[in-house]
């Protein structure tokens, strides 16, 4: 039977009412009806509530992986929480009180889907009104969900776009909850203990100082490298885990800290890569309490590269390109080039202050015994920096920067190669020595030396023996004969008679004019 309702109206009065009917005695009146007004609701262009559009794969993607780190959206997950709480509308107009109504809805274990959108609603929250409260609290459950407590392990797994979005969410979140002031400078995180607002309670916030220094000198203006756009250099390395990746500048105000051998050898202006790591204590179960207690971490890139977590070993984030491209930007020693050629001026200019090293050589990382010193001499009216695009692949490869350190020789390129081969051999034994005074380690004994144009030259110079060959291009007298000062004696022993150096293994020439 099926019961069907009609409407009738006349001039005089409307009136409903139900009729009763037989399917199988109306079936052969009423199935050509149904099929009748079916075409027509077709023809009509009515369409269905549940349609697709056709896109390109790039479009499709951006929908599928969209977020509050990569745009203004939030995440389909995130949006599927809001949804089956109903609170989506609520979110656009009220997000903290949604924020807070989730918070408190949490469950004491487990409920990722509920944790990760926290995390990324936190954010998303934070970066409309730059509440460093909400940034904080971000991290603060990302964290909890990629290190839950007792030994549980995240739910979500490694195949889930929200794997790899929470530690960027958590990246992301301690960098902006720690960014410094607006006057200070752009991109500067400021690494510092106390207690910091949370929108559920407050953090503690403690330092580990032991981070804090490298070769001897503390490290001071940390700057997010994240937000950098690096120009000039083919190749970006940044690898990819947990922390905040910064650039870190040597203090320039004098400390007590006792430095090791060949700390006067790394550059004034260097810029460090180093990780800072939130790490927060008992995370998941303080979060209902509304007091969390979290520790600052830094971690220099050439010495750590991954930290335990929750028993877990954790590669770092870091960036060591965009540090090095950072240490370049309107670096003043491009300037030096030209001038250094002309006039002699590199170690007059300022450009090294004086409690460097003022023998040319320079280490850009400090001294650490087993690895062999590559050397790099630059050429003509030029300088170490036009080193960096060499620098920055020997540094991206895992293999050689496990193996090499590299060291850089500067010079005054308009001088005499006689007297430049002699300050750059000097220099090297001078180093050697500092570092190494009683011989014990092999790999300094193991150095290549590489050096490009009139570079190639110098470095020619500390592998040869020349006999009297250059002195008989000055004098047909036997030096030995000669009446001078010992000073002047040892300068002519430096720039003209050369036999090879016992560290120096092995020489490389780039575009060496090795006959004028």
């Amino acid at each position: 039977m099926m019961i069907l309702t009609f409407t009738e109206s006349n001039n005089a009065k409307s009136k409903d009412y139900e009729q009763v009917v037989d399917c199988s005695v109306k079936q052969q009146y009423f199935m050509p009806i149904i099929a009748s007004a079916s075409i027509a609701l077709m023809l009509s262009g009515c369409t269905t509530p549940v349609s697709i559009n056709h896109v390109d794969i790039q479009t499709a993607y951006g929908i599928q992986t969209a977020s509050a780190i990569s745009s203004d959206q939030l995440s389909n997950a995130s949006g599927i929480v809001l949804k089956q709480h109903g609170l989506q509308d609520k979110f656009k107009t009220e997000p903290v009180a949604v924020l807070a109504e989730l918070h408190k809805g949490l469950r004491p274990v487990g409920d990722d889907d509920q944790l990760f959108a926290l995390a990324e609603l936190s954010l998303f929250h934070a970066q409309q009104t730059n509440d460093r409260a909400y940034y904080l609290a971000s991290a603060v459950y990302a964290w909890s969900l990629l290190y839950p407590e007792n030994g549980a392990r995240m739910q979500i797994p490694p195949t889930d776009p929200r794997f790899r979005l929470t530690y960027d969410i958590y990246n992301q979140a301690v960098a902006q909850g720690l960014a410094a002031p607006d006057d200070a400078e752009e991109n500067e995180v400021r690494l510092k203990a106390g207690t910091y607002k949370l929108p559920f309670g407050t953090l503690q916030l403690s330092l580990d100082e032991t981070g804090m220094s490298w070769g001897g000198y503390p490290l001071d203006r940390f700057i997010s490298t994240t937000a950098l756009e690096v120009e000039g250099l083919r190749n970006r390395y940044h690898n990819s885990g947990i922390g905040v990746p910064l650039a870190a500048s040597l203090a320039k105000t004098q400390s007590s800290m006792k430095k090791p051998a060949g700390s006067n050898r790394l550059p004034a202006m260097i810029k460090v890569p180093v990780t800072a790591l939130l790490r927060f204590e008992n995370a998941r179960s303080s979060l209902s309490k509304g007091k969390i207690k979290g520790r600052l971490e830094v971690y220099a890139a050439d010495k750590t590269s991954t930290v335990t977590i929750d028993g877990q070993k954790q590669p770092l984030e870091s960036d060591p390109t965009a540090a090095l491209a950072y240490q370049l930007n309107d670096s003043p020693i491009y300037a030096m080039e030209i001038a250094a050629f002309f006039n002699g001026s590199v170690f007059t200019s300022g450009l090294i202050p004086k409690d460097r090293a003022q023998d040319g050589i320079f280490t850009l990382q400090p001294y650490q015994a087993g690895k062999i010193p590559l050397v790099l001499v630059h050429g003509t009216a030029s300088s170490p920096a036009r080193w960096a695009e060499l620098i920055n692949e020997l540094n991206g490869d895992p293999k050689i920067s496990k193996h090499y350190q590299i060291w850089l020789f500067i010079y005054d390129s308009g001088r005499g190669i006689g007297y430049s081969a002699g300050r750059l051999r000097t220099a090297l034994t001078n180093t050697v020595h500092e570092l190494d005074p009683d011989g014990k380690d092999p790999a300094l004994q193991e150095m290549v030396v590489a050096g490009h144009s009139q570079g190639g030259l110098l470095t020619k110079l500390t592998a040869i023996n020349s006999g009297t060959k250059f002195w008989n291009l000055i004098s047909d007298k036997p030096f030995e004969e000669m009446k001078l000062t010992p000073e002047i004696s040892e300068f002519i022993k430096q720039s003209a008679f050369y036999t090879p150096l016992p560290f120096v293994k092995r020489v490389i020439f780039i575009s060496t004019p090795q006959h004028g």
